[in-house]
């Protein structure tokens, strides 16, 4: 959304040594229009009783969903959702059309379930659905253990993608609307959320109580989602570039047949 902002017109370039110093120059948009706060990354969460090792050492990529092993096992954000279009969007990006196509009608033939979000009470219609390898953000998994500390002992994440262009991955950012009429204020407020201490790791703070990385290398998670261990983000596939390739997600995933879920 971000980049499509910028690609209209509505934000302003924003000059600032602060800025510069702070968010590394893969979260930030190379023209200066927005700045990456936060990072949320999209991985496979499992049911490690329903998973078996030899299963779980056929996961190693976003492709490898399209097996058929994973049949009536998937359980999906729907097409409708900016984060199911966007990762597709990476899949083009990385695979090309044919080869993205062809993933995307293998995880549709394992008609997977749709849900809308990654709260506790979706999180219960998976499991009841005996769906063992959702794809979920980082976020959503760390709210989850925040909120009920029992989650950690019925689900695991394995990273994807850790051997090739690393997990996929959007961010929460700021930047100044074109016709802002407080900007000094405005790049003070987005200057302060990219220090160590407005991204400190806290359920106060931010992005400590959305559950997100920081951009800032030394700033550091909040706890629950600390424990994920290391991992390599995506970022090969630029951030500013997300947007371009959403219409071809969009028509993609329409034309293989992927669901659009509940309302």
């Amino acid at each position: 959304m971000l980049a499509l902002a910028a690609e209209e017109g509505l934000l302003q370039p924003v000059e600032s040594e602060t800025l510069a110093a702070n968010i590394a120059p893969e979260f930030r948009d190379p023209e200066k229009h927005w700045y990456g706060l936060s990072i949320r990354a999209r991985t496979a969460v499992y049911n490690p009783e329903a998973v078996s090792e030899e299963e779980l050492a056929q996961l190693n990529s976003y492709a490898d969903l399209a097996n058929p092993i994973w049949e009536g096992r998937l359980c999906m954000r729907p097409a409708s959702h900016i984060y199911t279009v966007s990762l597709f969007s990476s899949l083009i990006y990385h695979l090309a059309e044919e080869e993205a196509r062809s993933v995307l009608e293998g995880i549709v033939a394992n008609d997977p379930t749709y849900i809308n979000s990654d709260t506790p009470h979706d999180r219960s219609r998976w499991q009841r659905a005996s769906a063992t390898s959702p794809w979920s953000t980082t976020t959503n998994l760390g709210r989850l253990i925040n909120d009920e500390a029992e989650v950690a002992d019925e689900v695991e994440l394995k990273w994807l993608n850790q051997e090739t262009t690393g997990a996929f991955f959007n961010v929460n950012g700021a930047g100044i609307t074109a016709n802002a009429e407080n900007f000094d204020e405005a790049l003070e407020f987005i200057e302060y959320f990219s220090t160590v201490e407005g991204q400190a790791g806290t359920a106060e703070g931010f992005p400590g109580s959305n559950f997100e990385f920081p951009t800032n290398p030394e700033a550091e998670p909040i706890e629950s989602i600390s424990g994920f261990g290391d991992f390599m983000l995506d970022t090969e596939y630029p951030l500013w570039e997300y947007g371009s390739l959403q219409a071809e997600a969009v028509r993609l995933l329409e034309e293989t047949g992927f669901g659009f879920g509940e309302s």
